[in-house]
């Protein structure tokens, strides 16, 4: 009976003994540790997979839109899918962008809302997937033993087509912009300078006028220049642009005369360009709807004649022009690749676009890799500038119906003017390379 009661006795102390009883605990408490920082780490990792994710559906939208100014829809949607691989490489992720999520549309900043149209190049929404419905969700490392091996992420990103005020109506340039006196400047107009602006005594700057420069110490006025240029002071601000539609200028002259360009204007009923041999231009001498090319040689020049007006034409050349007194352009495009000085030059009283109080339509374009020197009395009514080289015009300008001037080198005007802005009506044939803004 000893060894029973021993056996009793042994069994009731091993009852009564705490001895170990945490090593229990803590196994319990190490697995649970395990699972949240398992957690943590899917977690972790799925937090650092989504920002590569947005960042690659900002990138593909960033480089969609720009595209899309001088290209096709299914153009700039290979470029967005491209750019998406480079961040995101199939063989790693899948196929995280398809085409079918490159959407082009429109953007009301009102309501903040896309709207798909596939007839809209203003902007773009890109979709970045990584989900089990596209066979390439994101893989768990922990979670899967919770029973959750994957979890689904998608990141999109809306990028619009912006342009600055002062890109679409005003004067911009590289250069300086250089500002006599007795001049006024209406509500929505800008003045713009990359390098500085010099103001001159005797100018009015209405409410909504902007003058802006990279840093106001650039800004050249007369000791008096703030009393004696009333609404100066309040215009004045500091902002800085890339001049990218100078910079694209050659790809729009090359677009001008190639059939399906995005360029070439929508009265252009026949893309086929005509060969003038003619090297001046008179009425009736052209046919609307019609693109044409004249060459030059040597010191050869065209000219369009007194008192004619081109309309709904497009002409390409190599020549530096000179309009005669009175001539101008509504509805047409001039363009051309001489790097002369004074590449485009006139007479008096030289017009471009229709005066038609900023109604849609009736614009004009110039473009020139070289300068514009225009005399006096030059109308601009919808007209669009664009010239590497430097612009300049004489006394009694007259922009109050639509006027953008983009220069490479320097704007001058002396006096006597009067600008405004038509809000953009007027101007829809503009070329323009707008710069992406992400909204969403």
């Amino acid at each position: 009976m000893r060894w029973v009661l021993r056996i009793a006795r042994a069994v009731a102390s091993f009852a009564r003994a705490e001895e170990g009883a945490m090593t229990v605990y803590a196994l319990m408490m190490l697995m649970a540790s395990i699972m949240v920082g398992g957690i943590a780490v899917d977690a972790s990792s799925f937090q650092a997979r989504t920002t590569l994710m947005q960042n690659a559906a900002d990138s593909a939208a960033h480089a969609a839109i720009l595209m899309r100014t001088t290209s096709s829809a299914s153009a700039a949607t290979a470029q967005a899918i491209s750019i998406a691989q480079g961040n995101m490489p199939p063989a790693l992720y899948g196929n995280a962008l398809v085409a079918g999520d490159v959407v082009f549309g429109r953007w009301d900043a009102t309501r903040r809302v896309f709207t798909p149209d596939t007839a809209a190049s203003g902007a773009v929404q890109v979709t970045v997937r990584q989900t089990a419905a596209t066979a390439n969700p994101y893989r768990t490392l922990v979670t899967r033993l919770l029973g959750q091996p994957s979890w689904d992420a998608v990141r999109t990103s809306v990028m619009i087509a912006s342009d600055p005020d002062c890109m679409r109506e005003g004067f911009v340039a590289q250069g300086r912009v250089d500002i006599q006196s007795n001049n006024l400047f209406k509500r929505g107009f800008c003045i713009h300078s990359n390098t500085g602006v010099k103001i001159s005594s005797n100018n009015t700057f209405e409410p909504g006028v902007h003058v802006t420069m990279p840093s106001l110490s650039t800004l050249q006025i007369p000791n008096s220049g703030l009393r004696s240029n009333p609404g100066l002071e309040a215009a004045l601000g500091t902002n800085r642009y890339d001049l990218r539609v100078l910079e694209r200028l050659s790809t729009i002259q090359a677009g001008l005369s190639t059939s399906g360009s995005p360029f070439i204007p929508s009265y252009i009923t026949n893309p086929s360009v005509v060969t003038l041999t003619s090297r001046a231009i008179r009425a009736g001498d052209l046919t609307a709807g019609r693109i044409y090319r004249v060459t030059c040689g040597g010191n050869q020049d065209l000219s369009i004649v007194k008192d004619v007006i081109l309309s709904r034409v497009v002409i390409t050349t190599n020549c530096a022009v000179k309009f005669g007194q009175g001539a101008g352009l509504e509805n047409a495009v001039l363009s051309t690749t001489s790097t002369a000085a004074k590449s485009i030059t006139g007479a008096s009283s030289v017009s471009f676009g229709k005066n038609d109080a900023c109604a849609t339509g009736g614009g004009a374009q110039v473009l020139t890799m070289g300068g514009i020197d225009f005399p006096s009395g030059l109308r601009l009514y919808g007209g669009q500038l664009l010239a590497k080289g430097d612009i300049s015009f004489s006394a009694n300008g007259d922009g109050v119906q639509g006027a953008s001037l983009v220069a490479g080198g320097t704007i001058s005007g002396t006096s006597n003017m009067t600008m405004a802005s038509c809000d953009g009506r007027g101007m829809e044939q503009n070329f323009r390379m707008p710069y992406p803004l992400m909204v969403q």
